[in-house]
């Protein structure tokens, strides 16, 4: 800025004064024509009167001069007046001796009067003609050796000429110390504001580099809208979030009181009006007073969201992520030009805004796409994109199906597990488990009646929810509850205390044992009635003594601690057989029968076994 300030006042001083002293020059050609035509009459002097009548001529001269600069001919008119002056010297030279010597300093005067306010080209003519016509002035002296030396209008004549030149080279002078003055000042100025310009530079990039991503958007836009309001001048400073169209409050920071709470809307008008601007770069805009509001017809929108709180200018700043517009931050001053120094000078409120949306956006675009998926699932709710089917479990003794597990088919091809986890992502999880629970509970109806409904259930449901209970309530058949491995469970003594609370109807069973780790405290912790074998253990277990060795430790643990075994998972007849000869009584796959509607099952055909063995062990609760 400093240079450019710099530049501009050396650029000044370097343009053509010309027009500046023409009156002046004018003004003392014609008094001493005056002079000169009066003094002659009065003297009966014919050279006072021939030097009148050539003075004439280049007075025209400088009105022609004056002309041209006007026309911007400067170097046409510096020209005209540099050989001018010297004619006007020659001819002195033979009117009046010893004038002459005085005439020969006005050539090099026009040199020294245009030189330092012209161009390089004027500049380079004045002082070529110039000197040129100083050379012809001496030779023409010194050829015609005058002869009237000392005579008394000769001091007359070069006084009043020297009194001339003494003018205007004070004149120059005058003006080009006044000039220099000022652009002293300018440049001094410039370089004060520079240096002002500098230090809020430097407290502006603190600033920005003491920022960082906090826990959540709400902290860090809080830091950002902090940052903002210590800028010099700004009273008011927000971070906006950009969603479907609005601009939502994500924080405010100053002295005022805004009229939005945090995590509040702008009015429609308001977002239309910043989101419209948003398309290019950081902008400002005035807000109209608002005693002069009611005088027009359309009053400003932001208006409205600032009113009360004496600010006159915004100025904003978009915050993008690849392009794609996700949120604005904004800053209201009391003065629109802080607002446009704010914009075009520091610039501190668009580097703020991408600061911030380095800050913000993985949190952002998480919530984004957390807001998308939640919509995704609460239109599965309550659409009701899904359908509950149901396994049988089979009794390996009999060959007899004394239960079913109640699964989800969700619409449009989602896995069930992947559903589930994303609605436990978005805090949806109970609610999704719920609706599947009723459809499952209500279909369970067309199943045979003397088999059992499994259900799968989070530990959280069965300890925070009170609708559990009421949806149990309305099966007229034993209920199984099974507990998932994966899922963490903080509380044992919570969780268990919660399970009584359902009656003694209601048995709990371990999904997914073997599975890892966590699976060994939930059947030590909670006791289960029934052991759920996950279906890795059971994958390819003919061939495989590792798994073969884990699934009889676990026979062995439900034989010891009163619960039954199942496996799931079984697709072969040998994985089958192997299960049977390690001791396991129950099991469901697709081997013995496929996931498949209520009514698929209504007469519960026995499905095709390897044979009926029967493994006598003490039945602490009956399953069946």
């Amino acid at each position: 800025m400093l240079t450019r300030v710099a530049q501009s006042q050396i650029s000044a001083l370097g343009r053509p004064r010309l027009p500046m002293f023409l009156p002046a020059l004018l003004w003392l050609t014609l008094t001493f024509t005056t002079c000169e035509l009066a003094a002659g009459v009065a003297m009966n002097e014919p050279g006072l009167v021939v030097s009148a009548l050539i003075t004439v001529p280049f007075a025209v001269v400088v009105l022609a001069a004056r002309r041209l600069v006007q026309l911007h001919r400067e170097v046409l008119a510096t020209v005209l007046i540099a050989v001018s002056l010297g004619f006007l010297g020659i001819a002195g030279v033979y009117l009046i001796g010893n004038v002459a010597q005085a005439m020969l300093l006005l050539p090099v005067l026009s040199v020294s009067l245009l030189l330092p306010y012209a161009t390089r080209r004027s500049s380079a003519a004045a002082l070529v003609f110039g000197l040129g016509s100083s050379a012809l002035t001496f030779i023409a002296l010194r050829v015609s050796n005058p002869v009237r030396i000392g005579h008394p209008l000769d001091a007359i004549y070069s006084g009043s000429i020297l009194i001339g030149i003494a003018a205007l080279v004070i004149a120059a002078l005058l003006d080009f110390a006044g000039a220099a003055r000022q652009s002293l000042a300018d440049l001094t100025g410039a370089y004060l504001q520079a240096e002002a310009l500098s230090v809020e530079r430097a407290a502006t990039v603190e600033l920005l580099n003491s920022l960082e991503a906090r826990s959540d958007p709400e902290l860090t836009a809080a830091a950002v809208a902090k940052a903002l309001a210590e800028l010099p001048g700004v009273i008011l400073a927000g971070v906006l979030e950009h969603e479907d169209g609005r601009l939502r409050i994500l924080a405010v920071s100053g002295p005022g009181t805004f009229s939005i709470p945090i995590g509040g809307y702008l009015p429609n008008a308001a977002s239309e009006s910043i989101l419209a601007h948003a398309t290019g770069g950081p902008w400002s805009e005035n807000i109209p007073d608002p005693s002069a509001a009611h005088s027009v017809a359309e009053p400003s929108p932001l208006r409205e969201a600032v009113v009360g709180l004496g600010i006159r200018a915004l100025a904003f700043a978009p915050m993008r992520i690849g392009g794609e517009l996700i949120g604005i931050i904004g800053v209201g001053t009391i003065d629109a030009e802080r607002a446009r120094h704010l914009i075009d000078e520091l610039p501190a409120v668009g580097e703020f805004g991408a600061t911030a949306s380095a800050l913000l956006a993985p949190s952002l675009a998480d919530r984004r796409e957390r807001r998308a998926d939640r919509g995704r699932i609460a239109a599965v709710i309550s659409e009701r994109a899904f359908r509950p089917v149901f396994q049988p479990i089979v009794d390996l003794a009999t060959d007899r199906t004394v239960g079913f597990e109640a699964l989800t088919e969700f619409k449009g091809g989602l896995s069930a597990y992947g559903t589930f986890a994303l609605a436990a992502r978005v805090g949806l999880g109970q609610e999704l488990e719920l609706a599947t629970l009723a459809a499952a509970i209500k279909a369970s109806t067309a199943l045979p009646g003397d088999a059992w409904l499994s259900l799968n259930v989070s530990p959280r449901l069965v300890t925070d929810s009170d609708r559990l209970p009421a949806l149990l309530g309305k099966i007229r058949r034993s209920i199984v509850l099974e507990i998932t491995e994966h899922e963490v469970i903080a509380d044992y003594v919570g969780l268990r205390s919660a399970f009584r609370r359902l009656g003694p109807d209601v048995l709990l069973a371990v999904d997914d044992a073997g599975a890892g780790a966590a699976n060994f405290n939930h059947l030590v912790e909670l006791r289960p009635d029934l052991i759920k074998i996950d279906l890795q253990l059971v994958r390819d277990v003919d061939t495989d003594l590792a798994r073969q060795a884990l699934i009889a430790g676990l026979v062995h643990f439900g034989r010891v601690a009163r619960a039954r075994v199942l496996v799931e998972g079984v697709e072969t007849k040998a994985e089958l057989a192997t299960v049977v000869q390690l001791g396991v009584t129950l099991a469901q796959g697709y081997l013995l029968g496929r996931p498949n509607r209520a009514r698929a099952w209504a007469t519960a055909p026995a499905p095709t076994a390897i044979g009926r063995v029967l493994i006598a062990m003490p039945a602490r609760r009956a399953v069946s």
